[in-house]
């Protein structure tokens, strides 16, 4: 006769499996969110002149789409300051 008895070792695999699913979901969901996030400055600032031109950001669609409010003094350029004030807001935002 059987019995609907588990043994640990049947529980204990079915444990495992479950947080080997649940860890995978969970590197899937921050995987996506690294992926819109935005990248350093040091990467964006291509001819490394601690600035950023909008050609630059044309680099990235991020950037690009928030230059203008990203440019407070309105020189044409994004500082590392700014680009680190929009990016702390876009966190704050999101």
């Amino acid at each position: 006769m059987h019995s609907s008895f588990r043994s640990p070792a049947h529980s204990l695999a079915a444990c495992l499996g479950l947080a080997l699913c649940c860890a995978s979901t969970a590197g899937v969901a921050q995987e996506q969110r690294a992926a819109t996030q935005m990248p350093a400055f040091e990467l964006l600032d291509r001819n490394g002149d601690n600035r950023l031109s909008r050609t630059e950001a044309g680099y990235n669609r991020q950037l690009l789409d928030i230059f203008v409010d990203s440019d407070v003094d309105g020189d044409g350029f994004v500082t590392r300051s700014e680009f680190e004030s929009a990016t702390t807001r876009g966190k704050a935002d999101g």
